[in-house]
């Protein structure tokens, strides 16, 4: 049985990691008492954890379902699976950061009998292992969809030449619009780029350090991707984010492109919501009708929805005041 979207497997690989014993089993090949030394943790506890980790097919074991007498003596090591997944940060699979986020998570979702007495989102993220935690399972996220969106992107606008990727993160779409020959810039919150812009600059990704429902970098652009963004605002915030949009669009053929959840639609659609109830003021995840109307109301066409994996659609419209 694939156990490996359960709070139960989430929480023990996430302790398994902070704890140390991931790595040192990454490097080593050892039994419980030497795993506890190296670590600094108790012994018991440690053995009955590398052996629900060789259960999982997480740690290689010298003996089969070990009987209590045998518990001291089985020697551990880190399978080859969960190299990739959990060390390796080169492996197309790795998933370290993802589950680390993933637990981070669940423990803040206990706070939803405080967020329903409320209304308010519990308090972000302040705790920098947490913070890398979210960037690198954002990376990992988004590295699952990038390449794929951004080459139907690209098919849809085939004469584009500049492409501005707002709330873009860790840079993982803008680097692939990059690698296609658009002239991108990234557009995120000062505290955000200062961490990404040395290595996008790298790769060819300009960056700007702004609010995009303050300021804009100067267009016109020909393209302009949200990816994961829309399910942070409300209504409101993001008909404003689209009218900002339009004005530093190419005005004859720019396009908005969008990437995110429907509701009705993808089935992570409805706990994604929830997840956006404990962590934000006004987001959740909105209709294929809810598009539709912000888009026409900031002065878009009618849009095309492309199911890009099941889960997200890539949103394609048009500026609608188009000049001759």
């Amino acid at each position: 049985m694939d156990r490996s979207g359960s709070w139960e497997y989430t929480l023990l690989i996430a302790g398994a990691l902070q704890s140390g014993i991931i790595d040192h089993l990454s490097e080593h090949t050892a039994i419980a008492a030497e795993v506890a030394t190296a670590c600094n943790l108790d012994t018991r506890a440690t053995g009955l954890t590398l052996a629900s980790l060789a259960d999982l097919d997480i740690a290689n074991s010298s003996i089969p379902t070990p009987s209590a007498v045998q518990l001291t003596q089985v020697e551990y090591g880190l399978s080859a699976e969960a190299r990739a997944s959990l060390v390796d940060e080169d492996s197309p699979s790795f998933s370290r950061y993802v589950i680390l986020h993933r637990a981070d998570m669940i423990r803040r979702w206990l706070e939803i009998p405080e967020v329903l007495e409320s209304g308010k989102p519990v308090e972000q993220f302040t705790d920098e292992t947490k913070v890398l935690n979210f960037y690198g399972a954002m990376t990992a996220n988004g590295r699952a969809r990038a390449g794929s969106a951004i080459e139907r992107l690209v098919e849809l606008v085939p004469g584009a030449k500049t492409a501005v990727d707002l709330g873009g993160a860790t840079g993982v779409y803008s680097v692939e619009m990059a690698k296609r020959g658009l002239k991108t810039t990234l557009v995120d919150l000062p505290s955000t780029v200062a961490r990404v812009e040395n290595d996008l600059l790298k790769q060819g990704v300009a960056v700007y350090a702004s609010d995009f429902f303050e300021s804009m970098p100067e267009g016109p652009f020909d393209i302009a991707l949200a990816a994961g963004v829309t399910h942070i605002y409300g209504p409101q915030e993001n008909i404003d984010l689209f009218t900002n949009v339009r004005d530093i669009l190419n005005p004859k053929a720019g396009r908005i492109a969008i990437v995110d959840f429907i509701r009705g639609e993808s089935p992570r659609a409805d706990l994604f919501a929830i997840n956006m109830l404990v962590h934000t003021k006004t987001g959740s995840t909105w209709t294929r009708q809810d598009y539709e109307r912000w888009l026409a109301d900031a002065g878009f066409q009618e849009p095309d929805f492309i199911d890009l994996d099941g889960h997200n659609h890539l949103i394609v419209a048009e500026v609608l005041n188009q000049t001759s």
